[in-house]
C-alpha cells in the first residue's frame, strides 16, 4: 500500500497569495498563466506563478512540520485553488497525496481530489543577479501609489500610463497636466497595471527591498519579508516633471467648495464643462461656462498668502481636469488647498498649480 504524505499550512497566507494571483491573472489569455507551483523550500512552502506581461511571484507560506511531508512540486490550477481556499476545512490547510492523487482537506473533514499537471518549475522562478537600489517603506510606497492610481487610468501618451520615482518626488502625467508628489522614493518607473499588483502586496508595515535583475531583459525585484514580485523593467523615458518650489503670493481655498461647483460644471446639462477661474480682490472667482445666456460666477471662500494680484483674464480649466486633481487632495483628506494662478504662468505655461505640504496638481487650460 502507497505511503499517504502530507503538507499543512498557513491558510490566511495561502489565501492571500491565491487572491494576489486571480488578480494578476485577470487580463491574461493564455492557459499557461493560470497554474501555481507549490514546493517545500528551506521550511516553508514557497508558492510560484506568473503572468502573460511576465510579471512573477513567489510566495512564502508558513509550513507546519507533520511526520511523511510532501517534498515534490506540486502543479495545479488556480481556478481550483480558488474554489477549495473557499471550502477549506479550518485556518490550516492540508493537502494529501494518496494511492497517486493529490487531495484537499475541505468543510467537514472531506478529502476533495484535484487535478495537478507537468510544470517546469524554472520557468516559474525568479532567476538573475540582484543589484539593490533602495529600500522604502511599504505603507508609504502604497499610499503614495494609491494616491495617483486613479489619475493614471485615463491616457493619451504612453508616459501617462506610468508613475516615475526618483529619489526626492512621484510623478504621473496626464497629456500636458501632472501631479507630483515630494518626498523619498526609490529611483523607478512602474506601469500603472504593476503599481496597482505591488500595492496589493503591501498590506504590512515592513521595508521593502528594491533591486534589479541581470538577464536577457531587465526586469526589477521587489522582495518583502513574506513575497518576491518581479516585472519587466520600463522602457519609458523618465519624465521632466518637477516640484516647484518656493511658490509664493497664492491663495488658500475651500477644497470642497470648489469640487462642488467643478462637479456640477461636470454634470450640468447645459454646461460647457469648463470652469473659469481667476483671481479678483484677493478672492477666487469662478465662472462656470454654460450654453445659457446669462453667465454665472461665484466667489469661493479664499485667503491670501503673500501678495497676491488680480489676473487679468480667466483661466478656462475642463472641469473633467479640475476634478481629476481636486479628488487626489479629497482622497489625501485636505480640505485647504493652495492655488497659484497668475498672469505670467498662464501667457507663459498656460498652468493653474493646486498644491498642499507636498502635492502639487499642475494642470494645463488646453488638456482637453
Amino acid at each position: 500500500m502507497d505511503k499517504v504524505t502530507y503538507l499543512q499550512f498557513n491558510g490566511k497566507d495561502f489565501t492571500d497569495f491565491i487572491t494576489f494571483v486571480k488578480s494578476m491573472n485577470s487580463r491574461d489569455k493564455t492557459k499557461y498563466a493560470r497554474v501555481a507551483i507549490l514546493n517545500v523550500e528551506n521550511g516553508k512552502l514557497v508558492c510560484r506563478a506568473n503572468d502573460d506581461s511576465n510579471n512573477m511571484i513567489e510566495y512564502n507560506v508558513e509550513l507546519y512540520e507533520k511526520d511523511d511531508m510532501i517534498m515534490e512540486s506540486i502543479a495545479a490550477s488556480i481556478t481550483d485553488l480558488v474554489a477549495l481556499v473557499k471550502s477549506a476545512y479550518n485556518e490550516k490547510f492540508t493537502i494529501r497525496k494518496c494511492h497517486g492523487q493529490f487531495e484537499f482537506n475541505v468543510i467537514g473533514g472531506g478529502w476533495m481530489p484535484f487535478k495537478t499537471s507537468e510544470a517546469d518549475i524554472t520557468r516559474y522562478s525568479i532567476s538573475g543577479e540582484e543589484s539593490e537600489i533602495g529600500k522604502i517603506n511599504s505603507v508609504k510606497l502604497r499610499n503614495a501609489i494609491s494616491s495617483v492610481l486613479g489619475y493614471t487610468q485615463e491616457y493619451t501618451y504612453a508616459r501617462d500610463k506610468y508613475i516615475q520615482f526618483s529619489k526626492t518626488q512621484m510623478a504621473v502625467t496626464s497629456r500636458l497636466s501632472s501631479v507630483v508628489m515630494k518626498d523619498e522614493f526609490v529611483e523607478m518607473t512602474l506601469h500603472r497595471d504593476d503599481a496597482t499588483m505591488l500595492r496589493s502586496l503591501l498590506k504590512d508595515n515592513f521595508d521593502l527591498t528594491i533591486s534589479k535583475l541581470s538577464g536577457a531583459v531587465g526586469r526589477m525585484l521587489f522582495s518583502g519579508p513574506k513575497f518576491k514580485f518581479s516585472t519587466i523593467e520600463s522602457g519609458i523615458e523618465t519624465g521632466v516633471v518637477t516640484f516647484v518650489d518656493n511658490i509664493n503670493d497664492y491663495i488658500t481655498i475651500d477644497g470642497d467648495e470648489l469640487y462642488r461647483l467643478a462637479l456640477f460644471s461636470e454634470e450640468y446639462s447645459a454646461s460647457k464643462h469648463i470652469v473659469g477661474m481667476s483671481i479678483k480682490d484677493c478672492k477666487l472667482n469662478i465662472s462656470i461656462k454654460n450654453v445659457l445666456a446669462a453667465k454665472h460666477n461665484s466667489t469661493v471662500q479664499s485667503t491670501a498668502v503673500g501678495d497676491v494680484k488680480d489676473t487679468s483674464k480667466e483661466a478656462d480649466v475642463p472641469s473633467h481636469n479640475l476634478l481629476k486633481a481636486l479628488k487626489l487632495f479629497q482622497d489625501k483628506h485636505s480640505r485647504e488647498i493652495n492655488i497659484y494662478i497668475s498672469d505670467k504662468m498662464l501667457n507663459e505655461q498656460n498652468n493653474i498649480i493646486l498644491f498642499d505640504n507636498n502635492t502639487q496638481a499642475i494642470i494645463n487650460i488646453y488638456n482637453r
